[in-house]
């Protein structure tokens, strides 16, 4: 069963849905620019304390896990809606 609709399907139809997803009512240019300064400063933060108290198994496993957030964030915000776009090579334009 094919359900056929009239719409604008583009890569930046895609691309609005997925941001919106991320952020919601927020503009998702600014909001993706303060998570990505506010986790770099505590990413900043966190490799001070590494060379000013010495490697401790805690600020080393806060700093993967930040790290981790921030490319999972970039991955979402620019990846992802690519991808999306492409497995639905049938709707395309």
């Amino acid at each position: 069963m094919e359900i056929k609709a009239t719409c604008k399907f583009d890569l930046a139809s895609v691309k609005a849905l997925v941001r919106v997803q991320m952020f919601k009512k927020a503009d998702p240019g600014k909001r993706m620019i303060f998570w990505s300064v506010i986790y770099g400063a505590i990413i900043a933060v966190l490799i001070w304390e590494l060379i000013a108290f010495g490697p401790e198994s805690k600020i080393i496993f806060m700093l993967g896990v930040l790290m981790l957030v921030l490319l999972l964030g970039c991955y979402l915000y620019y990846l992802l809606p690519k991808i999306q776009y492409k497995a639905m090579a049938k709707l395309q334009d």
